[in-house]
């Protein structure tokens, strides 16, 4: 299970790719098609810069379902 390390090392390289131009933020939702406040979800925290990009609802939704 990943640590409170490896999360914020994950935010961190995203942050620095998206500022870089390395990495770019989808237009919307990859689930739902929402376009605003998008988040960077990341299935393996060991490849930081493979995200899906969802909103805010679609990441919780995520995140329940991988705890359930």
């Amino acid at each position: 299970s990943p640590t409170k390390q490896d999360k914020q090392m994950a935010q961190r390289l995203v942050c620095a790719a998206l500022k870089s131009g390395r990495l770019k933020k989808a237009d919307e939702c990859n689930r739902c098609g929402y376009d605003v406040l998008l988040h960077a979800h990341h299935a393996n925290y060991r490849k930081p810069l493979s995200v899906e990009w969802l909103c805010r609802s679609c990441h919780q939704l995520e995140h329940s379902r991988l705890k359930g």
